[in-house]
């Protein structure tokens, strides 16, 4: 009996130690899109700020930038919360079933916004309003 007890501990502990990569894994893979995304809205909107003030750039140029940066900011928010809800999400709930340490941990962070909805939804939001408002101050401002 004390046998299949060692077995099944060495079973569980690998199967935590599974699911600890996994999560820092997608951790890892949630930060590289985040900076790559963040990295190409700096792109589109330093694009969009120098084609806006030059009168020699014909407006159609202009609306494309604000229309890709607006595309890039709704993919990001689409992105982040298919990673979170469909695989982040699961691989915590059953971690925290296995590894109380880890509930312990998580637990305390409860009273703040998870992360992960800060930058991988809340932020993108808000560029994606900003790319909305200034499309249409634009669009205003050609009628």
């Amino acid at each position: 009996m004390n046998e299949n007890h060692c077995e099944d501990r060495d079973r569980l502990e690998k199967l935590v130690d599974r699911l600890w990569e996994w999560v820092l894994h997608e951790d890892s893979l949630f930060i590289a899109r985040g900076n790559f995304f963040l990295v190409a809205e700096a792109m589109l909107f330093t694009a969009f700020a120098a084609v806006v003030v030059d009168p020699s750039v014909k407006p159609l140029l202009v609306f494309v930038f604000g229309i890709v940066g607006a595309v890039c900011s709704a993919v990001w928010i689409y992105l982040s919360w298919a990673q979170v809800n469909l695989t982040m999400k699961p691989l915590r709930t059953r971690l925290k079933e296995l590894f109380p340490d880890y509930t312990e941990v998580i637990s305390r962070r409860r009273r703040f916004p998870a992360l992960d909805w800060v930058l991988g939804i809340l932020f993108p939001l808000f560029l994606l309003i900003v790319w909305l408002v200034l499309l249409l101050a634009k669009l205003l401002s050609a009628v």
